[in-house]
């Protein structure tokens, strides 16, 4: 009986151990709204890897897309002057994103939330247009369902000034959805 009850207190003692040792992710760096990291945006999307393990919840209420279960990163971008960002996700160790834009840290003005708008599988996507030029906007970013890992960003801007006419067409390209209409002038009077 003794050997025996060595044995389960040395077993109790191993298992003490191992969860006292447990690796636990301290929060990244962009836990909260107000250390948003920021993202400039280009011309075309050069992605950036960043990870949401170890992030907490955010004060700000969760968003009513993709999920929402917490464990939110933060990012801030200024608006260009066109007045128009997309803001884009890659699939890492997080296969399935949800992401949200606000105006302001906190409470702040919602502008948008999504899901699975990324044409490169479930990852989010983000077009803004008509923002103001110079304004900061804050883009939080989620694993779908509480997922987390390492994921990509970027974020583009794109000049949509149409419609601009020229010729028979009124040109559209430069906007997220581009396209061109033609007319046909066969009498004026």
């Amino acid at each position: 009986m003794k050997i025996f009850t060595k044995f389960l207190f040395l077993v109790a003692l191993c298992f003490q151990f191992f969860e006292m040792s447990a690796i636990v992710s301290p929060p990244p760096p962009n836990d909260d709204c107000t250390s948003a990291i920021p993202l400039t945006p280009n011309i075309s999307c050069s992605y950036t890897t960043y990870t949401n393990a170890g992030a907490t919840n955010s004060l700000t209420p969760g968003p009513t897309c993709a999920n929402y279960l917490g464990g939110d990163v933060w990012f801030s971008v200024v608006v260009p002057p066109g007045g128009n960002l997309t803001i884009d996700t890659e699939a890492g160790e997080i296969q399935d994103s949800g992401m949200a834009a606000y105006r302001y840290c906190g409470f702040g003005d919602f502008l948008g939330c999504d899901d699975d708008s990324n044409p490169n599988g479930l990852m989010s996507r983000l077009v803004l247009s008509g923002l103001t030029p110079g304004e900061t906007i804050y883009i939080r970013v989620w694993g779908w369902g509480g997922e987390t890992g390492t994921f990509g960003i970027c974020a583009t801007a794109f000049n949509c000034i149409g419609p601009s006419l020229t010729g028979p067409t009124y040109d559209y390209s430069g906007c997220p959805n581009s396209y061109s209409v033609s007319y046909d002038v066969t009498s004026l009077g």
